[in-house]
């Protein structure tokens, strides 16, 4: 009987050092696993054992976790559903499996979601109850951002990147496949005695497996990490490449125990790289071959990217233009200016235009106009921007002419106009109204009129390229401004009936006289433009911090094409310019006027139902 115990006693110490070593091995398993991993105990979860890999996908340390409540450690993952899948694991046994599916976790100081490929699998005792759950994890955050960046490049890129999934398999001290590999089998098709040894060799692409058996000796020798990629000839009869990632497991002594490698299918991804080349390839062919100089920058405006047209013109280099390089090749006069607008303009999500001279590979500045535009994903956050720098030397040159030229005829001619329409009031004073000559003077001094306007517009055009639009700023009531500026105009427009909607109740800081001049050109355009309607409608109306105004008309309208040009200096919507007098530059004026109280001006329009134009101000 004391001999039965005795055995019996035994047996059991021997059972509990089994379990012990199974314990130990699965803590080493699982610490040096080349995926992350981990186990939870009991049905609170508790972290029992976790390896670097998921303590860095957590981006918690080793003492913030262990011994802990899973929930307790991360309470962000408990309102991501992840109590449920854990809860049922542990009831049922089931395993669950997940592929790039998103987890937020808080890192590096802030909230970051993540893609990752999940599994549980309930972990069962000698006597098969279940005391916990093993978590293996594999982060596939680049491959499933790669996909979501190539389904949103604007169908550049003609296939999509995948998270794959890593088939995990081990092999002895000499390097050796031994035992059961459950995930080769289903990976290959081969059977227990086809893969034991070297027999996995015979799975890998006969070009490959030379290549392989010969790196991975190599590993096996300076037990080293072993990396490479090979072909293999998967279940289904398909060749297939993957990724190969082996790390050793080593003793307390430091002798070499096992390995532990995994197999990831990188196919799709290799295909979708090669497609994402090719378009690249194919855009880079289209952008060389245009005559602008073009550029690619971040959504922060780091400029990574340049055609080769930039690079004939400013004779550079790539590594001398990255980032903000392109300062080098500006006029000095100018940069500041550049750079200020610019970096404003990566503040915003919507398009902008700027001129300035860059300077040739001679030596010579010419003039450029640059368009950049944003590029979007599916949110609507900048992914990059892409620009195009366009020649406009000759028209600045001809324009800057022209506007010296205006800027000395208006100047010559605003004395003797002064002069003439002294004379005709003299004249006007002398006659009675009856009289045919009085009728004929009045028409002449109405015409005086609209030429000094027309003088006083060229005037304030050539101020404005020259910097020189003086700005009286004070405190009013545009209300007040508005009415005055109504009634005005209502006396000379006998034909359309004015109609005022909203009020604005708040003062505005502005230059009084330039915001009527404002409002002024607007009626009268409006009025100009509708000579068949009968009225003109304008709306004001307080905003979040700003006022806005609308002028309405009910008359020719124009299409999409002139909307964003006529705010231009000296644009005129062609199919008017004929029934319509003008030279195109009360819109320009008026533009500047509102830009410079740091307000907006825009319009909408539909040919045949009149158009209206907008601007908000500040309040």
């Amino acid at each position: 009987h004391l001999f039965a115990i005795a055995r019996d006693i035994t047996e059991r110490k021997k059972l509990e050092a089994a379990v012990l070593e199974s314990e130990k091995k699965i803590r080493s398993f699982i610490l040096q696993a080349p995926v992350a991993m981990c186990l939870y105990r009991g049905p609170q979860y508790i972290i029992e054992i976790v390896n670097d890999e998921l303590l860095a996908i957590w981006d918690k340390s080793f003492d913030s976790v262990i011994n802990k409540p899973v929930f307790d450690a991360l309470p962000e993952a408990k309102d991501q559903g992840f109590e449920d899948l854990l809860h049922k694991v542990y009831t049922t046994g089931e395993k669950y499996a997940a592929f790039g599916i998103p987890i937020t976790l808080p890192r590096n100081g802030k909230a970051e979601t993540i893609y990752v490929n999940l599994v549980y699998q309930a972990y069962h005792e000698t006597d098969g109850s279940i005391s916990g759950i093993v978590e293996v994890v594999s982060d596939v955050t680049e491959q499933v951002v790669a996909t979501q960046q190539t389904e949103a490049s604007e169908q550049r890129f003609g296939a999509a990147v995948e998270a794959v999934q890593g088939i995990l398999w081990t092999n002895n001290a000499n390097g050796e496949m031994e035992g059961e590999q459950k995930g080769w089998a289903a990976l290959t098709g081969q059977s227990y005695e086809e893969y034991q040894g070297y027999g996995w060799a015979t799975a890998v692409h006969p070009d490959d497996a030379q290549p392989t058996i010969e790196a991975w000796n190599e590993a096996v020798k300076e037990l080293k990490t072993f990396v490479f990629e090979h072909r293999l000839k998967t279940k289904s009869g398909e060749w297939e490449l993957f990724s190969i990632k082996a790390i050793p497991l080593l003793n307390k002594d430091g002798s070499l125990r096992e390995w532990i490698g995994v197999h990831t299918n990188i196919t799709e991804q290799k295909d979708a790289e090669e497609k994402i080349k090719s378009s690249e390839s194919q855009f880079r062919t289209f952008a060389d071959s245009i005559q602008n100089l073009a550029w690619i920058a971040d959504a922060e405006g780091w400029t990574y990217w340049y055609n080769q047209r930039w690079y004939d013109y400013t004779g550079t280099t790539l590594e001398e233009m990255k980032g903000w390089g392109w300062e080098k090749v500006h006029h000095p006069d100018h940069i500041k200016n550049v750079i200020e607008f610019i970096k404003e303009a990566w503040k915003k999500d919507a398009a902008f235009e700027l001129t300035f001279p860059l300077r040739r590979n001679d030596g010579e500045y010419r003039w450029f106009l640059t368009r950049g535009y944003p590029v979007k994903d599916a949110n609507g956050n900048i992914e990059r921007w892409i620009g195009t720098n366009t020649d406009i030397h000759e028209q600045k040159i001809i324009n800057e002419k022209k506007d010296e030229f205006i800027s000395i005829a208006s100047h010559e001619m605003k004395t003797p106009l002064t002069t003439a329409k002294g004379y005709v009031e003299l004249l006007l004073l002398s006659l009675k109204e009856e009289n045919q000559t009085a009728l004929y003077a009045t028409k002449a001094n109405q015409a005086i009129d609209r030429l000094n306007l027309l003088i006083t517009e060229l005037l304030d055009a050539s101020k404005i390229q020259n910097g020189q639009l003086n700005y009286t700023i004070t405190k009013f009531d545009f209300n007040k401004l508005m009415d005055e500026t109504i009634e005005n105009i209502q006396y000379s427009a006998k034909k359309h009936s004015i109609e005022k909607v909203g009020n604005c109740l708040k003062q505005v800081s502005g230059d009084r006289d330039r915001l009527q001049q404002v409002l002024i050109n607007l009626l009268n355009n409006a009025i100009k433009y509708s000579p068949n309607a009968n009225k003109v409608v304008v709306k004001i109306e307080e905003q979040d911090g700003s006022m806005q105004v609308s002028v309405q008309d009910f008359g020719v309208g124009m299409s999409r094409q002139h909307i964003d040009k006529i705010f231009d200096k000296y644009y005129r919507v062609q199919e008017h310019a004929i029934h319509f007098q003008g030279l195109g530059i009360g819109l320009y004026i008026s533009n500047n006027i509102v830009e410079r109280h740091e307000g907006k001006m825009w319009a909408e329009s539909e040919p045949g139902k009149g158009s209206t134009v907008y601007f908000n101000l500040p309040l």
